[in-house]
């Protein structure tokens, strides 16, 4: 029952910008990625796993530009986990747990400071109710067993009359 999910981005309002973040000053003129995927405040995705995508609105990326996922359980990015650094603008995820997690994502050059992070992007996880799932199973049971009564029942049924009537 683990791989039946369903799955909700909201992406949230980010801080307060500093003068830093919108110029990119402190960081050797990076700026903010764009998270472009998830699209809206709120898309579902039902098996739980979904790819996150951004782009890095510079008008020029600088020579040795990388990306850093961050995830964490909460806005506050206290607990936060690195979960990819690279060139990619696009990343799988998958092995929630069921609640939130949330993500951000920011630029980053070899021998320069980090760029600023973008905005957060809320995934939210729901398993389907365990209920729901036995009661569809056990639809499905009682649908078996009645396609098998019916096989069987019309196999005897043509035995029976072919033992009746042998050299018909």
């Amino acid at each position: 029952m683990d791989t039946v999910l369903t799955t909700t981005f909201l992406l949230l309002a980010s801080p307060p910008a500093t003068g830093a973040e919108t110029t990119g000053a402190a960081s050797g003129g990076l700026v903010r990625p764009v998270f472009t995927k998830p699209e809206s405040r709120a898309v579902k995705a039902p098996e739980g796993h979904t790819t996150l995508r951004w782009r890095y609105p510079g008008a020029k990326s600088p020579t040795g530009l990388c990306f850093e996922l961050q995830q964490a359980p909460t806005a506050a990015f206290r607990q936060a986990r690195t979960r990819y650094l690279g060139p990619d603008r696009a990343v799988f995820v998958s092995g929630l747990g069921e609640g939130d997690a949330f993500f951000r994502v920011r630029p980053v050059v070899a021998d320069t400071a980090p760029g600023p992070w973008s905005r957060t992007a809320r995934v939210q996880v729901r398993y389907v109710s365990r209920r729901l799932v036995l009661v569809l199973m056990g639809v499905g049971a009682l649908l078996l067993l009645a396609t098998l009564a019916v096989i069987f029942g019309g196999h005897r049924r043509s035995r029976a009359a072919e033992v009746e009537a042998p050299g018909e």
